[in-house]
């Protein structure tokens, strides 16, 4: 995997999808399930719980997963393509071969 290209999320609550980086203001407790402002430590204000911080949807503040599907466009999506991309002398496959 590319370290560079942008991770794909998704959010069950609301639907969003994308490239985004997730929230700047808020972040999802995994153990209450609570939306909350984003803690200076990886601390639930809610619940105490530790640990369990996760990145939140930027339009609904639900627990914005990643995407493993190939159904959300990104920068790098050419590098998919069936013909292949020649990148430094190197074929990239869209079969990943």
């Amino acid at each position: 995997m590319d370290d560079k290209a942008p991770e794909k999320r998704y959010c069950d609550d609301c639907g969003h999808a994308g490239t985004d980086g997730g929230s700047t203001e808020e972040s999802y407790c995994g153990g209450c399930g609570r939306t909350v402002p984003y803690p200076e430590e990886d601390l639930c204000p809610a619940c105490g719980e530790t640990n369990c911080m996760l990145i939140a949807c930027p339009e609904c503040g639900g627990e914005y997963m990643l995407d493993e599907s190939d159904d959300i466009e990104t920068p790098n999506a050419a590098l998919t393509g069936a013909e292949g991309v020649r990148v430094e002398g190197t074929v990239i496959r869209g079969d990943g071969k």
